[in-house]
């Protein structure tokens, strides 16, 4: 961890879509607050079983090999989405946000061993502003870290990025809700949040997923969790470990898995957060998103 930094002008913001808003092509507008958390809840607990299963499967071969398989991405498995065009004339996509690396991909024909998807291709042909990039320049030296390399003929710069997973993707180089802990220590952490929560009343879950649920009051008083990390403590607010579930219940945004632990999207609401993929650090500064 290190110290926050406040970027510099000269970037860029783009909104973020969530899965399940009415910008979003997965809105459902017949579906219950309720379910939508649950939903949420249970996609978490889906990412967790799918990066366990292919960690194992690929705990014994390289990932480097050009044939193993691509990125087995699921279009509709992203919590938040955003929508970007390509080219000339614009090609809208909508790409899932992620932090496995700061390069922008997509599938473009003509594309071998690729995963399905039911949107349509990129087609670098029909873009006049289409352009590769040289192995010479300096875009594709900055992605030594992202592991660039050049064509056979030596004049495409290339790009092959894994993930956590294990999965990867590669092309040429052109112009995970939930926090999840160990059982043990969900345990540990659930016992202690309880004790420190005044007012309101415990409830249950009405989808049954989540086991601290409390119907609010005037009197309800929720406290704040500090995660400890190394070199860096981040004190979590209520609203970044209680979610509501509807109008008359909030829960603990925790879940117990004894697989992978993950530090779910609703822990880092109303937090700038900086990645430095390079150094392999995070920075975080307490922000209120909605003024930004």
């Amino acid at each position: 961890m290190s110290a926050f930094v406040d970027a510099q002008s000269g970037g860029f913001s783009i909104n973020l879509v969530h899965r399940d808003s009415e910008g979003s092509p997965f809105y459902n507008p017949k579906e219950t607050p309720a379910r939508l958390v649950g939903y949420a809840g249970r996609r978490s607990i889906g990412r967790v079983h799918r990066f366990s299963h292919m960690l194992h499967l690929n705990s014994s071969r390289s990932i480097s090999n050009p044939s193993d398989p691509d990125a087995q991405l699921t279009a509709n498995n992203g919590e938040y989405l955003v929508n970007i065009s390509l080219g000339t004339p614009p090609f809208p996509i909508v790409a899932i946000a992620d932090t496995g690396s700061d390069i922008i991909w997509t599938q473009c024909k003509p594309c071998t061993d690729c995963y399905k998807q039911d949107a349509p291709l990129f087609d670098p042909k029909s873009s006049s502003s289409y352009r590769t990039v040289s192995c010479s320049s300096n875009a594709c030296n900055s992605l030594q870290s992202e592991g660039s390399s050049c064509s056979s003929d030596g004049s495409v710069c290339e790009y092959q990025v894994s993930y956590g997973d294990q999965s990867h993707t590669q092309g040429d180089v052109a112009g995970t809700t939930l926090t999840l802990v160990p059982t043990d220590f969900f345990s540990q952490l659930s016992d202690a949040v309880e004790t420190q929560v005044t007012g309101g009343t415990k409830t249950s879950d009405p989808e049954g997923f989540f086991s601290l649920c409390y119907v609010p009051d005037s009197s309800l008083k929720l406290p704040p969790v500090t995660a400890h990390f190394k070199g860096a403590d981040v004190v979590l607010t209520s609203d970044n470990i209680f979610i509501q579930v509807n109008d008359k219940v909030v829960c603990l945004a925790f879940y117990a898995n004894d697989q992978l632990s993950i530090y779910g999207n609703v822990a880092q609401q109303n937090f700038l957060i900086g990645y430095d993929l390079p150094k392999q650090t995070l920075s975080f500064k307490p922000t209120d998103c909605t003024n930004t």
